[in-house]
């Protein structure tokens, strides 16, 4: 679904990368878990020589370091 102020689809430049994406899932009663993890999950976005650091809790909450 479309929803109003979605932003659509951003294709990324070739060198961001994403390490190691985990498998996120959400349960029916909204809560996230990670099938090859634990929660919270950590994910860290790069590019070039600047990261960032993503961290996705189980109420699906990200919040976001710069490194």
């Amino acid at each position: 679904n479309t929803q109003q102020f979605d932003s659509g689809v951003m294709t990324m430049p070739a060198s961001v990368g994403f390490g190691s994406v985990p498998t996120l899932e959400v349960n029916g009663r909204g809560m996230f878990s990670a099938i090859d993890s634990t929660i919270p999950e950590t994910i860290t976005v790069t590019n070039g020589a600047r990261s960032r650091t993503l961290i996705v809790t189980a109420t699906g909450q990200i919040t976001f370091q710069t490194l």
